[in-house]
Parts: C-alpha cells; structure tokens; sequence
C-alpha cells in the first residue's frame, strides 16, 4: 500500500493555491521543476516552499526522495557547505 501525504498551502485562502502531494515523487517533482523554472537552487525551494506554508523542513522530510536528496548533496558540495566526494581519476 503506498501512503498519501499532504501538504496544505496554509499561508492562502484560495483553494487553488493548496497543492496536494500523492508521495514523495510528486514533490520531488514539484520542487525539481519549480527551482529549474525559477533558477534557483532545490534546496532554496524547499526553504521557500516551507516558509510559505509555515513549516519546518523536519516536515516534509518524508517527501524528499532519493533523486532531490542526491540533488541537495550536489548542491550543497557545490556551495562548500558539504565535503566533495573522492573522484576516481581514469586514464
């Protein structure tokens, strides 16, 4: 049995603006996409993503899946806030 989560958009009264996840794919989906038509990075979605609706990233941590953990590592690598991993040097 797969689980529903939902995350309520509690900042708007307009139902329109409420976005419902069905798994953690579909949020995953939802920021990847949101940050790459805003340019910006996944992990600043997220953070804003959370402060709009007034959550705390310990919130949705059940959403991020292994392809937006893996995209948060990169980013984060990138920004020096997390050690590179060892690349293997072919010839």
């Amino acid at each position: 049995m797969t689980a529903n989560f939902s995350i309520f958009d509690t900042g708007q009264d307009s139902d329109s603006d409420n976005l419902i996840f069905r798994n953690a794919s579909d949020f995953s989906y939802y920021i990847q996409t949101t940050a790459q038509k805003e340019g910006i990075s996944c992990t600043q979605t997220i953070l804003d993503y959370c402060e709009q609706r007034d959550l705390e990233p310990d919130d949705i941590a059940k959403l991020i899946n292994r392809s937006l953990k893996e995209q948060i590592t990169l980013e984060m690598q990138e920004e020096g806030l997390l050690p590179k991993n060892t690349e293997l040097e072919f010839e």
